[in-house]
């Protein structure tokens, strides 16, 4: 008869640690921009990541919401931004309903060597893209238009 096996001989893979989601509705007002950096300021610090990281994804999601402010949605709509952790990195979510861009064609426009000649636009998206690990822009999903950046934390 052939005994059951054991439990106590398996090897069982580490627990991953948990997602975790957070989000927070914002109305399209620039005074609700000191909100949205003290919320991106106690998640990303909360989250392990550091000053400088800390520092750049504020810049990041500072530069989105004031393109949206600007550019898209108008007075009385709403900014939603959602965060997951994950382990090793964070990925951000602005969404908005205001009219989508062209976001290919808006991040060409500054290359980082600025010219006399160079076109009005885009330094702002330049500098997210600096700033952050990866950067995607999804126009009119059925939440709105969605800017994900993605940060990954330093190893040390």
């Amino acid at each position: 008869m052939k005994e059951p096996s054991s439990k106590k001989n398996a090897v069982e893979a580490p627990a991953r640690p948990a997602t975790k989601r957070f989000g927070v509705d914002l109305p399209a007002d620039p005074e609700a921009l000191p909100v949205m950096r003290a919320f991106a300021e106690a998640i990303a610090l909360e989250a392990g990541f550091s000053e400088r990281a800390r520092n750049h994804i504020q810049l990041a999601l500072e530069e989105v919401a004031v393109n949206i402010l600007i550019h898209g949605s108008g007075p009385g709509s709403e900014i939603k931004l959602l965060v997951t952790l994950e382990a090793d990195h964070a990925v951000w979510e602005i969404l908005d309903r205001g009219k989508p861009f062209p976001f290919e064609e808006s991040v060409s426009r500054y290359d980082g060597m600025p010219t006399m000649d160079q076109p009005v636009g885009g330094v702002g998206l330049f500098l997210v893209r600096k700033v952050m690990d990866e950067v995607r822009y999804e126009p009119a999903t059925a939440q709105g238009n969605r800017m994900i950046l993605t940060k990954y934390k330093e190893r040390a």
